[in-house]
């Protein structure tokens, strides 16, 4: 695996859990 691919789906993994958290207080 690239490093650069492994990088960049931690960012998109990190960015989902924020936006799912922000989702979960709205509510």
């Amino acid at each position: 695996m690239d490093i650069v691919y492994i990088r960049e789906l931690e960012i998109r993994t990190i960015i989902g859990i924020y936006d799912w958290e922000r989702e979960q207080q709205q509510i």
